[in-house]
């Protein structure tokens, strides 16, 4: 059975000082979360690891919407990161591998659908793209490379979801399979 222990201490709220410090334990790990506020209104919220290594990190408009969220490795190293727009609505997200190279990066309509998330390799090669162009947001086309950067497959959908063309190469550029 794990035993949770929560503290939370409120602080005065006027200016941009901290208004909520929470703690949690249960025995093996402990984080902080600090809320700032500037005149009432929710600034950002902060987490912290045992070792008081910053985690994450929500940060606000002045309309108390959320902007951005990002988060670390352990070691410091970013590794993930969401702008926001508007409703909570995605702009941009990216995640990172923990030597600090890109792991992949979306790209969001201003309604909200995905538009397009290229991948790559730790070594910092394009490992894969999808694009999204219809208005409901459905897969038009999916491509994927070798580590060489050659290509290693293509798939093209048709309006209903269905594949209409897929194609795969080997590494040396000859067609293993249509």
């Amino acid at each position: 059975m794990i035993a949770v222990l929560v503290y939370v201490f409120v602080v005065d709220t006027s200016n941009e000082s901290p208004a909520t410090i929470t703690y949690y334990e249960d025995g093996q790990t402990k984080q902080e979360e600090i809320t700032y506020y500037d005149n009432g209104n929710k600034k950002s919220v902060i987490f912290y690891d045992e070792n008081g290594i910053k985690k994450s990190e929500r940060l606000y408009h002045e309309d108390g919407l959320q902007e951005s969220y990002r988060s670390w490795y352990a070691s410091g190293a970013k590794e993930h990161e969401i702008l926001f727009k508007g409703n909570q609505i995605l702009t941009r997200e990216v995640r990172w591998y923990q030597s600090g190279e890109k792991e992949f990066e979306t790209f969001y309509r201003e309604d909200g659908i995905r538009e397009s998330e290229i991948g790559y390799y730790e070594s910092g090669e394009k490992r894969s793209e999808r694009l999204n162009l219809d208005e409901d947001g459905s897969e038009e086309s999916y491509t994927t490379w070798y580590k060489s950067g050659a290509k290693q497959s293509e798939i093209f959908y048709n309006e209903d979801g269905t594949i209409e063309t897929q194609t795969e190469w080997n590494e040396d550029g000859t067609v293993k399979s249509t």
